[in-house]
């Protein structure tokens, strides 16, 4: 059976606190970004194999660089990123996002933290606005840099920070020659996360089992099992089966999402899922489990750890963005000659999911230069998943495993 795995961070209540209750523009904000998640999805699965990113540091990085955009290029990264947002209202809904998730860790027995940092050449003039909002609405740390005379100490620099900021899971993300003296501005967002079982799956129970690659291709892992009550739902056609699986405290869990086959052959169905996985499906699959109530279930899951890296200047530009990676690019509010445009998006993720709970971590960083079954859920097939903050909806780990053994 194929399945997809949603992970969700379930609203979090500081003892009696009143839920969380998104405004309009905070509201219309996560909307974007969960498009915004789903359209690079369908851009990144295209490859086969494992796949994992995080769409919330992806947008908040490139929310932030369109602080400063203007003219086409603007309207092109508002489009693209589905903002929905007049782009002076867009700083205040991303840090209220960014309060929500420093309650979440404040209220949970999580792990949830979030950084921003801006390097400016520091023979470039950047704009006040834009530096106020980078530290006002982003909390962002801006520092001036060297990369004409002094790229490998940038380099390192930068390294080292995102190292601390991932709890070591990220290493050595910026490439010797990633900065060049070409390099004006780098904007880089890091994402960390743990979390545990309230039940951890007993190691003793982990046995090697198949898992089914493909119709032609089968591997063994080691699938983690166990038995208790969970939430268990379906979708109004009947063709997938959804399962909750709580983390400690209740306020994160991992949703499982299973396909139900048309044909009972061994088969998987992840691409029909993966043609189905929309912003409005995967909505109303989540409500209705969210009114699920709990019954005994099996649950197998395999152990798994998945790296990856992408430089996603082609793909964004293919989204709609084209403008902010040629010469021409309008990021005038940001910078004051006007000249600066997008070379690089890298985007590096981690999630390692075991018996004890779940760890992930993502970086992105902007690199700007100067322009001159029944009753049972069995993960033994590909699936999808997703790391999201329940209260505001938002998004913020997407992936696909395919082979747990890579």
């Amino acid at each position: 059976m194929a399945l997809l795995l949603a992970w969700e961070i379930m609203a979090v209540l500081p003892e009696r606190a009143a839920p969380f209750t998104a405004s309009p523009e905070v509201s219309t904000v996560v909307k974007g970004n969960t498009a915004f998640a789903l359209d690079l999805y369908q851009k990144l699965r295209e490859p086969p194999g494992n796949l994992f990113f995080s769409p919330y540091s992806l947008s908040l990085a490139l929310a932030m660089a369109d602080a400063g955009a203007r003219g086409p290029t603007g309207q092109e990264m508002a489009g693209t990123l589905h903002l929905g947002l007049p782009q002076t209202n867009l700083p205040a809904a991303f840090m209220v996002l960014a309060a929500r998730m420093n309650r979440v860790q404040r209220w949970n027995r999580i792990t949830l933290l979030t950084a921003n940092s801006m390097g400016c050449q520091q023979a470039y003039e950047f704009a006040d606005p834009f530096l106020q909002i980078l530290r006002t609405s982003y909390d962002g740390e801006a520092h001036r840099v060297d990369f004409i005379q002094s790229a490998p100490v940038a380099t390192r620099q930068m390294n080292d920070w995102v190292e601390r900021r991932t709890k070591g899971n990220i290493k050595g993300v910026v490439g010797r020659d990633q900065f060049t003296p070409d390099t004006g501005l780098v904007l880089c967002n890091a994402v960390y996360f743990k979390g545990k079982w309230p039940n951890p799956f007993q190691p003793r129970l982990t046995e090697p089992m198949a898992f089914h690659v493909s119709t032609n291709q089968t591997v063994v892992v080691p699938m983690m099992s166990q038995e208790s009550r969970f939430k268990v739902s379906d979708n109004e056609a009947g063709t997938v089966e959804l399962l909750e699986l709580p983390y400690s405290g209740n306020d994160l869990s991992m949703i499982i999402l299973l396909p139900v086959a048309k044909e009972r052959n061994g088969t998987t169905s992840l691409a029909d899922l993966e043609h189905d996985l929309t912003v409005e499906n995967l909505r109303g699959w989540l409500e209705k489990l969210d009114q699920a109530g709990l019954h005994e279930t099996p649950v197998a899951l395999p152990r798994f750890t998945a790296r990856q890296r992408f430089d996603l200047a082609k793909v964004l530009a293919a989204l709609g963005m084209p403008s902010a990676f040629r010469a021409d690019a309008d990021f005038s509010g940001m910078e004051t000659t006007g000249n600066l445009y997008f070379s690089s998006v890298i985007h590096q993720a981690f999630i390692k999911v075991d018996e004890t709970g779940s760890e992930a971590a993502a970086v992105t960083y902007l690199v700007c230069e100067n322009s001159i079954p029944e009753d049972q859920f069995i993960a033994d097939d590909p699936f999808i998943f997703l790391i999201r903050e329940k209260g505001s909806g938002t998004i913020l780990f997407l992936g696909r495993m395919v082979n747990p053994t890579q």
